[in-house]
């Protein structure tokens, strides 16, 4: 469950931190019991600090702004991708969770997506235009061609999607750190022409 052809993104800022930094993006009303369990799992975690679109604090910036700085300055990405296309910042034709998917392709976020499964019901309050529903099921349509994502029935109760969410976010941590002691030992070799020590 992990997007690959991502991984190899390695800030140097990530080389040394303590704390990676996971921006958890979805829809709110129609997903928020799953949103919620699934932060409370990834907050729980001692490296992690989840980074939400309801945290940020007032600023001075827009709304789409301050997200897509948090995604850019983010280690990783987590998208949860429901059946709403959800709203749209001012002047956008896109929502702001493909906006922040987008950010994340552009600046090279690892990053893992969960789809709900097309059975997944939802509340009657939350039913969308007909447009927006076209637009969610290109998106969806779009994330699982492009990207290795959860299994369907992980998302049975929000704890058990909880529960994989976050262990696939420990593999990708692993991934990643093996990667980085990679690239650290490569670049050990390239200046100085003897090979880093393992360990």
């Amino acid at each position: 469950i992990r997007e690959i052809a991502q991984v190899p993104q390695i800030s140097r800022e990530m080389q040394s931190s303590r704390i990676w930094r996971l921006f958890l993006s979805s829809t709110g009303y129609d997903l928020a019991e799953y949103r919620s369990a699934v932060f409370e799992r990834l907050q729980a975690m001692p490296d992690i600090k989840v980074v939400r679109m309801e945290d940020f604090v007032a600023r001075y910036e827009s709304p789409l702004d301050t997200c897509i700085k948090a995604v850019a300055g983010s280690e990783f990405f987590v998208g949860l991708i429901g059946h709403n296309y959800g709203s749209c910042p001012q002047g956008e034709d896109l929502s702001f969770t493909q906006l922040e998917y987008e950010a994340a392709r552009e600046n090279q976020v690892p990053s893992l997506f969960h789809v709900a499964p097309n059975e997944l019901k939802l509340p009657a309050v939350v039913r969308e235009s007909d447009g927006k529903y076209e637009k969610q099921k290109a998106f969806r349509a779009r994330i699982l061609q492009q990207h290795t994502v959860g299994r369907s029935e992980h998302w049975k109760s929000p704890e058990l999607l909880a529960s994989f969410v976050s262990e696939a976010v420990s593999q990708l941590m692993r991934e990643v750190g093996v990667l980085r002691q990679g690239i650290e030992r490569q670049s050990v070799r390239d200046h100085t022409g003897v090979p880093a020590a393992d360990g």
